[in-house]
């Protein structure tokens, strides 16, 4: 009687092997396609005003109220609005916006959906950073100004305006 061994790398046993693992391969990337991805990507918006378009002098931060300042808050929110908005293309499923203002530049009949404002005064926490935790997976700053002394830095100043 004729003895056959078999040979773990036989070329039968080879194409077989093969066979299996493009079978496995197939079975994961379908199974990635089908698998919703569910990570959330929760983004915290930091404002200011004097760092916004259109706002170059001080009486359109300073004084609440007037038409100048006014007129910057709309700018102010436009600017917001593009944010958020490329935010939430970029596929940000949590937009919080905090107005950081001093006295405030949020207009409130003009903030677009799929944002939460943080806006009023007074507010608990630590000032312009309230409510921001680890569950944020970044911070966005929109419309900061130069530090005091910067040359060239429009309305540079370092906590007062004034």
């Amino acid at each position: 009687m004729k003895h056959s061994e078999s040979k773990p790398f036989s070329q039968g046993n080879f194409y077989g092997f093969n066979l299996l693992r493009v079978f496995i391969i197939f079975v994961v990337i379908f199974s990635m396609n089908i698998v919703e991805v569910t990570a959330q990507l929760k983004i915290y918006v930091n404002t200011d005003l004097e760092g916004i378009s259109g706002v170059f002098n001080f009486t359109q931060t300073r004084e609440k109220g007037t038409p100048d300042n006014i007129q910057a808050c709309e700018y102010f929110m436009d600017d917001l609005a593009a944010v958020i908005r490329g935010l939430r293309d970029g596929g940000a499923t949590e937009v919080v916006v905090l107005d950081g203002h001093g006295n405030q530049a949020v207009i409130p009949h003009l903030m677009v959906p799929g944002a939460t404002y943080i806006t009023g005064r007074p507010r608990a926490g630590a000032g312009n950073l309230s409510l921001l935790d680890s569950s944020f997976s970044a911070m966005v700053m929109v419309g900061f100004h130069a530090m005091m002394g910067t040359p060239d830095g429009v309305l540079n100043h370092t906590q007062s305006s004034k």
